[in-house]
């Protein structure tokens, strides 16, 4: 995850099943912790608390899908400060690279 500014951010999680986001305090996928969860149901939205995020660092992230009879549909948006809720693009993000 590349944040394009610094400062506190704001996640909101949606989707039809088990899911838990988790982001970590750099690149490490070790450090990972959830930040916010949809539990079951037909369809969820939770959102995090802050996250303080730094422009120019990267962070891993991962989500977690748990769903038993039905394929999982999921949106990430973040609020960055100052802004608005957006969904979280590809521009913001890169493969996570095994070392």
């Amino acid at each position: 995850l590349h944040p394009p500014v610094s400062g506190a951010y704001l996640f909101q999680l949606t989707a039809n099943g088990e899911v838990d986001l988790r982001v970590s305090d750099s690149e490490n996928a070790g450090n990972a912790v959830s930040i916010v969860s949809v539990e079951g149901g037909d369809s969820g939205t939770a959102s995090s608390e802050s996250v303080s995020l730094q422009a120019g660092r990267r962070y891993y992230f991962e989500m977690e899908c748990d769903s038993s009879d039905q394929p999982i549909n999921f949106t990430v948006s973040w609020k960055m400060p100052g802004g608005m809720h957006r969904v979280v693009y590809g521009e913001h993000m890169s493969p996570f690279q095994v070392r």
